[in-house]
């Protein structure tokens, strides 16, 4: 889930629940996050594109949510090498 505001991400990691049905969720927030931070958290969420092996399986465990701000709206690919593209073509 994103949002431009750093603030929204922050009122949603506070007010969510941490996890359903066993599954963790992680949050970053531009600036709060460092770079390994959010390296370790992005392989966490999509393992098989920032790891780049599709056998990777990250120690701390997937999750299938993930809160930021728009530090990761440009650059980063958070799909899954094989999969659809996450937003289709205009």
């Amino acid at each position: 889930m994103f949002s431009t505001f750093a603030d929204s991400v922050r009122y949603l990691d506070e007010n969510l629940p941490k996890g359903v049905d066993g599954r963790a969720r992680v949050a970053i927030i531009g600036a709060e996050t460092t770079p390994d931070e959010r390296t370790k958290l992005l392989l966490r969420f999509c393992p098989e594109s920032v790891s780049g092996t599709a056998d990777y399986r990250p120690r701390d465990g997937e999750v299938d949510l993930l809160l930021s701000n728009d530090v990761l709206s440009e650059g980063q690919d958070l799909q899954p090498p094989d999969d659809a593209p996450l937003t289709p073509p205009r």
